[in-house]
């Protein structure tokens, strides 16, 4: 008998660990209470568009691994000026609001456990000045100029505005797409809302992917422009929801402000090489299904540091896909990443400015190198490092920044380099670009961490300046090979 309850306690013991492992191994950790876990919350509704007056219902969802009691509240983030409305309950799962004013109520829900972590989720409401009860049904190409004032239905499978003609939206105006629609801009598009009067386009149904895009095709006329709009349930097949693609080697002009580009099946935008942008501010490109939106690299200095690119589905990136630097530039800070798809080349005389906290997330064997005449200069902040990394977080899934020039604008200050050294080494020194000057680069306050190979490497010791006490001025953490090597 004795051995039977032994074994009968042990296996009492493996199970409740087993269960014990099962509770606590899901969900995400809290920080700030190690071995908690955040609650799991999600607001049920997706982002809506309603008219003034109509009362929003919300539910959410909160589940403890943990088994800990939870308390709920709701409150808003944001809403338009001059807004009253409130919240009908607060501390349960559900809530209820009337819509006052024209613009975005962004509603926020917390679930708090009692030890004080907090999972949260949140769901944005737009607001248009009417509804459309009825839609006037548009079923041929724009072949001349034309103003849309009010609902109207695309039941032409892609709308062509043809070239030389401009087709205008009003403020206040709705377009709704079939199945697979959308509009080809040959000539030029001009749906300038304002933030009482925005523009909707939007699909007969409301899933992601059920119509295509917005697609300037060589359309370099100022009159492009689009303001205070929304963009939703685009992006079918590969298509972003709003796109500037090249036609014949023609540019395309485009101005864009204030618009919400959501729930593409796609990504938010692209913006292919000899796009234009005489305006790029305040865009919002959110719950897509891949990322916020492609660029080319000509492209994105124009991208603002106020937009927001955050909360898509697939990655929170910008993607850059292709395009040698061919002119001086400076990339700002934005919300997410840029993830560096190809090989980064500055052209010659091209010069490189990164501003503090700019990310660069590169793919695997992919580099950042300099011509012989153009320079790197990433100054970051104690507080705001520039980070060069890989999509990949294991050494040696990139290559890394190889300088080819001799300009004292060759600056790496407060930066960290890692996950690099796919051929031997994390930041590497040519001179072979021009073997008369050499190349120089200085280095401080950097950190140099899982690297493969050497952390630095220099082609010629005698023929590259360097700040001479870079050892002590920068951190080298887990760098397969060492510091520093000098190929004399």
């Amino acid at each position: 008998m004795k051995n039977l309850k032994t074994i009968s306690s042990l296996k009492m013991i493996l199970a409740t660990a087993a269960l014990t492992f099962l509770i606590t191994g899901c969900g995400e950790n809290d920080p700030e209470n190690k071995g908690n876990h955040l609650p799991d919350v999600k607001i049920l509704q997706n982002d809506k568009t309603v008219k003034v007056g109509t009362t929003v219902k919300l539910t959410s969802t909160a589940l403890d691994v943990d088994g800990d009691a939870l308390t709920y509240k709701w409150s808003f983030s944001s809403k338009p000026t001059g807004s009253t409305a409130t919240l009908t309950v607060n501390k349960k799962k559900e809530t209820t609001f009337t819509v006052d004013k024209v613009g975005k109520y962004v509603v926020k829900f917390v679930a708090t456990d009692t030890l004080d972590a907090e999972g949260s989720d949140t769901v944005t409401i737009t607001v248009i000045d009417k509804a459309c009860t009825s839609y006037t049904e548009i079923s041929e190409d724009i072949s001349a100029d034309k103003t849309l004032d009010g609902c109207y239905k695309i039941t032409r499978d892609v709308l062509g505005i043809s070239a030389d003609i401009v087709l205008t939206i009003k403020p206040g105006s709705t377009l709704m797409f079939l199945e697979g629609g959308g509009i080809n801009v040959d000539g030029a598009l001009n749906a300038v809302g304002t933030a009482e009067k925005p523009i909707l386009f939007t699909a007969q149904q409301k899933t992601a992917g059920y119509w295509g895009a917005i697609k300037f095709r060589g359309s370099n006329d100022t009159r492009n422009a689009i303001a205070h709009a929304t963009i939703e349930y685009g992006g079918k097949g590969d298509d972003a929801s709003l796109r500037a693609v090249g036609n014949h080697g023609a540019d395309n002009r485009l101005k864009l402000s204030n618009i919400t580009i959501k729930h593409s099946a796609s990504d938010g935008f692209e913006l292919e090489k000899r796009t234009k942008l005489d305006k790029f501010e305040n865009i919002t490109s959110t719950k897509n299904a891949k990322t916020a939106g492609v660029v080319d690299m000509s492209v994105l200095e124009k991208l603002d540091a106020t937009s927001d690119f955050t909360g898509n589905l697939g990655n929170d990136y910008i993607v850059v896909k292709e395009g040698d630097i061919e002119q001086s530039a400076t990339w700002k800070k934005l919300t997410v990443p840029v993830n560096i798809q190809r090989d980064i080349h500055l052209a010659d005389n091209a010069d490189l400015t990164l501003e503090a906290g700019v990310e660069l997330v590169f793919n695997d064997g992919t580099k950042l190198s300099t011509g012989p005449l153009g320079s790197l200069k990433a100054v970051g902040t104690k507080s705001e490092p520039i980070i060069f990394t890989g999509t990949q977080k294991t050494a040696g899934a990139w290559i890394g920044i190889i300088i080819g020039s001799n300009s004292t604008d060759n600056i790496l200050q407060n930066t960290v380099v890692e996950y690099a050294g796919s051929d031997g080494s994390a930041l590497t020194l040519y001179t072979h670009f021009s073997a008369s000057s050499g190349a120089r680069v200085s280095v401080t306050a950097s950190t140099f961490r899982n690297n493969s190979g050497y952390a630095i490497a220099m082609d010629d010791k005698e023929d590259s300046t360097y700040n001479k006490d870079i050892e002590s001025s920068n951190n080298f953490i887990n760098n397969a090979d060492g510091t520093i090597n000098y190929d004399d």
